[in-house]
C-alpha cells in the first residue's frame, strides 16, 4: 500500500523546472512558480524516506547542469 504514495521523482523534477534560471544565476530571485514547486515537493515528502528519495532525485537531475 505504501507504494501508491511513493515519492514521484518525475513530478518533482517538473515542479522545480521553473527554478532553473534562479539556480544557474540568470535571475536573482526565484519566481513564485519555483517557490510553489518547492512547496509541492515539501508537502509530498512527509517521511524521511520520501525526503531522501527527493534529495537523490534532485541531485541526479542537477548533475546534468554544470552550472548548478
Amino acid at each position: 500500500m505504501e507504494q501508491a504514495n511513493a515519492f514521484d521523482c518525475e513530478a518533482a523534477k517538473t515542479s522545480v523546472f521553473p527554478c532553473g534560471t534562479f539556480l544557474i544565476g540568470v535571475v536573482a530571485e526565484p519566481s513564485s512558480t519555483c517557490c510553489s514547486g518547492v512547496q509541492n515537493i515539501k508537502s509530498s515528502t512527509p517521511t524521511l524516506n520520501d525526503r531522501r528519495a527527493a534529495c537523490e532525485c534532485l541531485k541526479e537531475a542537477a548533475s546534468h547542469f554544470p552550472n548548478i
